[in-house]
């Protein structure tokens, strides 16, 4: 045994270390267009793969040659980061902007309709479930078409022509980045057939004042945490450990609808992340809805994760079949969620991970990088500086979603900032920015390494 382990060593020790690669003038000269992180997590990642060849042919020379290495951790960025036709560059101050999403829905369908191609036909719910019980410990879940609808069918199926507690505050409408007109909870519930029961203040509210409201018409409380709006002040709430706790009717259903958060647990120390999908279960929420996109990554669409016999209750609506989501999201979700599986973080391999662990240092030389490249832009009635303007998770702009940013203004006297943003917006790839009367605004924070050579390339041309 010991004679083997020393010789698997001594084949193992052939290959060239993470530090040797990173080293690598060609490995280098991918900083410029991948973050620190992606380089290094991918070169692991082929060097584990070549670990395992060499494991059952050991006399693979290719395996062990650096420069054969180096080709192979190239190949692996481009096929895992291809370059979607049209994608939508956002140098905004709004992370999930609905105006960049539009691009991405487009990804998602194409991504989809490969994976179509490839195994027929896609009808399978049956994988997307196993995926999210094995990320969040659910016993069972449901895809459907939107966030709405969720809570449609959820508050059809359980607490028709009966009681939902809400809180007061919560109340709001609900974020709807992808439809024209948000939505909100009453005009859902009263849909579903479900009488609302308003909980507490606007701004203070108190377990009493559910104890109070429930009786033997409650099928269900529903928790929904706002995510257009926020209240600020003179405020008081009841924690999720606390309504969970709380000796309620045995038979009342406890609804968490978090908004923006991911499947497992993630640390998120810029701004306040509510409990991850995961958490919540293991608390003991019988029913989480979420949306798929955002943080969790997914294309946009509504996801039910529960306990079975909740489940069970509103896959038998007659409703059910009607509001599932397409084939293509179902695909695409599923996509999305193997990915994940094999993660260790649920943020490791998303789209905005750059964004959200980006340091201050970062921004400020991405954003000194673009000034500098604009001096030799020598008209007189061309203006530029850097400001400090934040970032955050949604157009609703919340407190608690804010993030560290700069932005690069540029004054024009000669070219009114809408018309160059439109310009900018139609052009080959697409940049979105900010704009007022006075002044173009490029978010540095949101643009990737690999794009701030394409977004010099657009100003140069167009100013």
């Amino acid at each position: 045994m010991k004679s083997c382990r020393k010789e698997l060593n001594s084949i193992f020790s052939r290959l060239p270390s993470v530090h040797l690669l990173q080293k690598q003038p060609i490995i280098k000269d991918l900083k410029c267009f991948y973050e620190d992180q992606k380089i290094d997590y991918t070169i692991r990642k082929v060097l584990q793969n070549n670990r395992a060849k060499l494991l059952y042919h050991p006399n693979i020379l290719d395996a062990c040659n650096i420069n054969q290495i180096t080709e192979e951790i190239i190949a692996y960025l481009d096929d895992e980061n291809p370059e979607p036709k049209d994608r939508i560059i956002n140098a905004t101050d709004v992370l999930f902007n609905p105006r960049a999403s539009k691009s991405c829905l487009s990804e998602v369908e194409r991504q989809a309709s490969e994976l179509e191609l490839r195994v027929g036909t896609y009808h399978d719910n049956d994988q997307n479930t196993q995926l999210i019980r094995r990320l969040t410990g659910g016993e069972d879940s449901l895809v459907v078409d939107s966030v709405q609808n969720a809570l449609l069918l959820a508050t059809r199926a359980i607490a028709k022509d009966k009681e939902i507690l809400i809180n007061r505050h919560q109340l709001g409408l609900i974020d709807a980045p992808y439809e024209e007109k948000p939505v909100d909870p009453i005009s859902i519930c009263e849909l579903a057939g479900a009488r609302v029961v308003e909980v507490g203040t606007t701004n203070k509210t108190r377990i009493s004042d559910y104890e109070s409201n429930i009786n033997c018409s409650t099928a269900l409380i529903a928790i929904i945490r706002p995510s257009t709006y926020s209240v600020e002040g003179f405020t008081q709430d009841v924690g999720l450990e606390e309504i969970i706790n709380n000796s309620f009717k045995p038979d009342t259903t406890i609804l968490y609808m978090p908004g923006d958060t991911t499947l497992r647990h993630t640390s998120l120390a810029m701004f306040s992340a509510p409990y991850s999908v995961s958490e919540a279960i293991r608390y003991g929420i019988q029913l989480v809805i979420i949306p798929g996109g955002g943080l969790i990554g997914g294309p946009p669409c509504g996801i039910l994760v529960g306990n079975r016999q909740i489940m069970k209750q509103i896959k038998e609506n007659q409703y059910c079949s009607a509001m599932q989501a397409s084939p293509h999201i179902r695909a695409a979700l599923e996509s999305r969620l193997r990915d994940l599986v094999s993660c260790q973080s649920d943020l490791q391999n998303h789209s905005a991970n750059y964004i959200l662990n980006v340091t201050p240092k970062d921004v400020e030389i991405r954003a000194q990088e673009l000034l500098d490249s604009l001096s030799g832009i020598e008209k007189q009635d061309v203006s530029r500086v850097i400001l400090e303007k934040p970032m955050y998770l949604t157009p609703y702009r919340l407190p608690q979603d804010r993030m560290f940013g700069l932005a690069v203004s540029i004054r024009t006297k000669k070219l009114r900032p809408k018309d160059v943003a439109r310009r900018w917006i139609s052009g080959d790839p697409p940049l979105l920015v900010d704009y007022n009367q006075d002044e173009l605004l490029i978010q540095m924070r949101g643009l990737a390494k690999k794009d701030l050579p394409k977004v010099i390339k657009i100003l140069k041309e167009n100013l």
